[in-house]
């Protein structure tokens, strides 16, 4: 196992190097710090898990690891690792969840008790998963809410999972790509609220017949680990947050093969047509000139 640890260490510097750019501090609720049980205390109740070196590992019985403090929404981002339990037996059905306890429904009288969310991984199966009423998406009851989508998961790897919990929506990432984007449109599940009178609820990792390695977990205000991509502006060419005669010359610039040019080409192909050409040029002088009916963008 130590080797194992070894090994797994070495590769999980290798990811979190380039896992982020920086965040605010401020807008950081857990940098979590592994180093001993006695500092991964200060914000997770490990329970069966041990903290040494930097990881947290957990075997079979190591089945629920939780944060001390509680959010009503938030980001967090978790790398983790699994192997094989012995203990387990080969025929054990194994899989992974974080668990989103949303207290929301039961407060605005659509349920008696609080209602679990949880990110499914079905390390068996090679899918991941939203599942509602249960921690676990394999066993009777369990509501499938979103997915699921392909993603293997194999043992002794390094994969660097996030989850990002806003008002109605839930978006689930793996190693930096976003798997599931859950918009709650009918707001059936009150996903992210905060109520004065409504106790926030703590994060929940829970495991089950694996082995597992955590490291470099973190908790963040909402939409900072995982921000909402920033909206196109179509003609915006140069990227001042206008559309003028300054992105029009840099397009002809472009079109004539100028050396040395900074164009953002997806805002620059007005028409859709995934190209840029003087067409988008001259939607561009029609835009500016208040044409009737010009648009910028590809139709709908």
């Amino acid at each position: 196992m130590k080797k194992l640890i070894s090994i797994l260490l070495a590769a999980i510097i290798a990811v979190t190097a380039v896992a982020f750019t920086s965040v605010a501090e401020d807008n950081i609720y857990v940098d979590a710090d592994f180093s001993s049980d006695a500092s991964a205390s200060v914000h997770f109740y490990p329970g069966a898990c041990t903290a040494n070196d930097g990881i947290l590992v957990g075997y079979k019985d190591a089945m629920a690891f939780q944060s001390v403090g509680a959010w009503a929404s938030y980001d967090t981002t978790f790398d983790i690792a699994f192997a094989e339990d012995e203990v387990a037996g080969e025929d054990a059905q194994r899989s992974f969840s974080f668990v989103y306890i949303n207290p929301n429904m039961k407060h605005n009288g659509t349920l008696d008790d609080d209602y679990s969310m949880s990110v499914f991984y079905d390390i068996d199966k090679g899918e991941i998963s939203l599942v509602g009423n249960n921690f676990v998406g394999n066993v009777p009851g369990a509501e499938l809410i979103s997915g699921p989508v392909p993603f293997e998961i194999k043992d002794e790897e390094v994969y660097s999972f996030g989850v990002s919990i806003t008002e109605n929506e839930i978006r689930v990432f793996a190693n930096g790509e976003l798997l599931i984007d859950f918009v709650d449109t009918e707001n059936k599940y009150f996903i992210g609220y905060s109520y004065e009178e409504v106790e926030p609820s703590i994060l929940l990792w829970w495991n089950t017949n694996n082995c597992t390695m955590y490291h470099d977990v973190k908790i963040a205000a909402p939409a900072t680990l995982y921000p909402f991509p920033k909206p196109i502006m179509y003609g915006d060419a140069n990227g001042d947050e206008g559309v003028n005669l300054k992105d029009a010359a840099l397009m002809l610039q472009h079109i004539a093969k100028w050396e040395g040019l900074t164009v953002d080409l997806t805002a620059a192909d007005v028409n859709g047509d995934e190209k840029v050409n003087l067409s988008d040029v001259s939607r561009i002088l029609q835009f500016i000139a208040k044409w009737e009916g010009v648009v910028l963008g590809p139709a709908e």
